[in-house]
């Protein structure tokens, strides 16, 4: 019995001091402004707290008003031109690449030219001369 109780309270001491380990990437804050463009403030693990991470949507209105664009499955802060702040989306296409209207899965997005190409039934071309 007492080897019982020795082995359940050790266990219980393992398991708290794992729940105050925190990730070396985790930042406490208290409100989204405290985190970068691509997390927001939520809860920790440790009751009470909250940390900076990455918050995981399917649809704009999954993410807060802060970080308002979904992107790549994560919310994410527009920049001051409203694109996303990191990298992304689809480049320009080169010469002689397909361009205009494109389908990705359910998504339909406009493929653009490189500079001084024009987009011409479908693909990419040099004004004539």
């Amino acid at each position: 019995m007492r080897f019982c109780v020795r082995a359940l309270f050790v266990a219980a001491a393992l398991l708290w001091s794992a729940a105050l380990v925190q990730p070396a990437s985790a930042t406490s804050c208290t409100t989204d402004a405290q985190c970068s463009s691509d997390t927001t403030c939520q809860p920790a693990l440790v009751p009470g707290t909250k940390e900076c991470k990455e918050q995981r949507c399917n649809f704009n209105s999954d993410c807060p008003a802060d970080r308002g664009l979904c992107s790549g499955g994560a919310c994410r802060a527009p920049t001051s031109s409203g694109g996303l702040s990191s990298p992304g989306g689809i480049p320009q296409s080169g010469e002689g690449q397909a361009c205009g209207p494109r389908k990705f899965g359910q998504v339909t997005k406009s493929v653009g030219c490189k500079p001084g190409l024009l987009c011409q039934r479908g693909f990419c071309r040099r004004p004539a001369a």
